[in-house]
């Protein structure tokens, strides 16, 4: 009896379980074939609309191409909005949306210096934010047309296909670059490039009016208006970020025919195929073929065999004047014989790079100057989460390029002589602006010697309360120069480095040509990474070829 009992309890645990399995699965059967059918009608019912009104075919092609490729994520972005609308209290909505657009919204300098002057524009911006998909070769935005939102590219890719005020091929916009952000500066400005999706594209969209719309709400218009006056029209780059030095067509990380700066094991900064001597001649016409067609330069071809060019390597020995001179007056190949002159540029500081592999063992790319009492702490803070976004943006291969990529003086100094000379090796100076640094003789040595040795400076304002920093004006200059700002001893060091006043003078003003960016330690993990990537936008490796450099190297030896 209880052997029979047993077996029927077991055989109805199956029954149950295959009742529960086949409810879920008629259930979802249901649903996509609810979805299919929605799908089908809304299909439909544009087509008939489009005939009605007569809509041509390659536009009907198009609506129809991008229902298909963008028909999931449209779904999932629907369920994901009904949510943040509907289920989720106002704080924890905001709290997911800061998650989600913080750290896109940080990667523009106009977005970073902003936040600063309202607690509250961060989280409020993150609110008014939506992603959208758009499908391959789908137009996103046409020349001439109102700039009604600017766009930051989460995955895929865009180019531009047509653009009136511009010449030659112009680089993509990948993931973590902007585009329209001009829209933030002027709402009132058209369009000037007609930008396509190259492949399924997804976009964090911030309509321009809503950026506006909050920057008077927050009662930040007049700050908004002299900061448009004095930096945003000096340029707004959306492929960097930076703001108050370029605009995005002349960005110097990504000029036609060079890429931005990454390491990697095999080098960096290069843009120049390598080959192996076990190659044969053909594999190496090929590479070469393969490189002028990687980089729209196949019409130079012909003129390139005529010269003898056979493999990429013997680029470098074109003559690009006589060149030109074979092209004559067509201006598309004149401006293809341009791009390979600044790829062979850049390839020039590749293999200046390659050849100087054991003396940037002993470089760093970044070099930390501080005021050990005031920032000591968040100067360590700062290196490990340059470090962590190091690895996690994959340049890992830095750490083999430098023994001590980024430099603390706090715990790797020795004495002022090693630290000059730390500082002539390094590649960019991150000074961070505290209420005294200016004051401090070992903080204001290192201002100068990297000015003198043509050492890139990056200021960085350290915001925290009770410690704010206050950036010279005419009355911190006259009682600097008059010797009323520093004290005897920081004279005293100043002269035994053959350091006069009016030296340091002229560091300090070199130093805040450029905006400052924020760091905040004390603020949220999220926004403080995201204050930090902006910072390695900013870094670059040196020039080899500068005459700043080459002084510098010069002097070392």
């Amino acid at each position: 009896v209880w052997v029979v009992l047993f077996e029927m309890v077991i055989a109805s645990e199956r029954i149950v379980v295959l009742s529960v399995f086949g409810a879920w699965a008629v259930t979802k059967a249901m649903t996509v074939m609810q979805d299919d059918l929605h799908f089908n009608v809304l299909k439909k019912s544009a087509m008939r609309f489009f005939r009605k009104h007569n809509v041509s075919i390659e536009t009907q092609i198009q609506v129809m191409y991008s229902l298909f490729e963008t028909r999931a994520a449209q779904v999932m972005q629907r369920h994901f909005q009904q949510l943040m609308d509907e289920n989720l209290p106002d704080e924890l909505r905001r709290t997911v949306s800061e998650e989600l657009w913080v750290p896109h919204l940080m990667s523009l300098g106009l977005i970073v210096h902003v936040k600063d002057w309202h607690s509250a524009f961060l989280g409020e911006l993150s609110l008014r934010v939506r992603e959208e998909v758009i499908a391959s070769k789908t137009i996103l935005c046409k020349e001439d047309t109102p700039s009604v939102a600017a766009y930051y590219i989460i995955e895929g890719r865009l180019a531009v296909v047509w653009s009136s005020s511009m010449r030659g091929p112009v680089t993509d916009f990948a993931p973590g670059m902007w585009v329209g952000e001009q829209s933030f500066v002027n709402p009132a400005r058209r369009r000037n490039h007609t930008i396509i999706a190259r492949t399924l594209t997804r976009l964090m969209m911030l309509p321009s009016n809503s950026f506006h719309e909050l920057i008077s709400q927050l009662g930040l218009q007049a700050r908004f208006n002299a900061f448009r006056e004095t930096q945003l029209e000096k340029g707004l780059c959306g492929r960097c970020g930076d703001v108050g030095d370029h605009f995005t067509h002349v960005c110097p990380q990504f000029t036609p025919g060079s890429t931005p700066w990454r390491f990697s094991k095999k080098g960096r900064c290069g843009t120049g195929t390598a080959i192996s001597e076990e190659e044969s001649p053909r594999d190496k016409g090929d590479h070469l073929q393969a490189y002028l067609h990687g980089h729209r330069l196949m019409s130079l071809m012909p003129l390139l065999e005529s010269q003898g060019v056979q493999t990429v390597e013997d680029l470098a020995q074109v003559n690009l004047q006589e060149l030109k001179l074979l092209v004559g007056h067509d201006e598309h190949r004149l401006m293809q014989v341009e791009l390979l002159q600044a790829l062979q540029e850049d390839k020039k500081k590749h293999d200046f790079i390659l050849l100087n592999d054991g003396e940037m063992k002993s470089e760093h790319l970044i070099f930390l100057s501080h005021f050990k009492l005031e920032a000591g702490t968040e100067a360590a803070l700062m290196r490990g989460e340059i470090e962590s976004l190091l690895r996690q943006n994959g340049d890992e291969a830095v750490f083999e390029w430098f023994n001590s990529p980024i430099f603390l003086d706090s715990e790797d100094l020795y004495n002022l002589e090693d630290l000059t000379r730390r500082v002539r090796k390094t590649h960019n100076l991150v000074l961070l602006l505290t209420k005294d640094v200016l004051t401090r003789p070992w903080c204001l040595v290192e201002l100068v010697c990297a000015v003198n040795y043509g050492v890139r400076i990056l200021p960085v304002q350290v915001m925290k309360s009770g410690d704010s920093f206050s950036f010279p004006d005419e009355d911190f200059y006259t009682k600097l120069l008059g010797g009323q700002l520093l004290d005897h001893s920081c004279m005293a060091l100043l002269t035994e480095h053959g350091i006069q006043l009016g030296d340091v003078e002229k560091a300090i003003k070199s130093v805040f040509k450029k905006i400052a960016l924020p760091y905040s330690p004390h603020r949220s993990e999220t926004i403080r990474r995201a204050e930090v990537q902006a910072l390695l936008k900013q870094v670059r490796p040196r020039n080899p070829h500068s005459d700043n450099n080459v002084g510098a190297r010069r002097s070392r030896r």
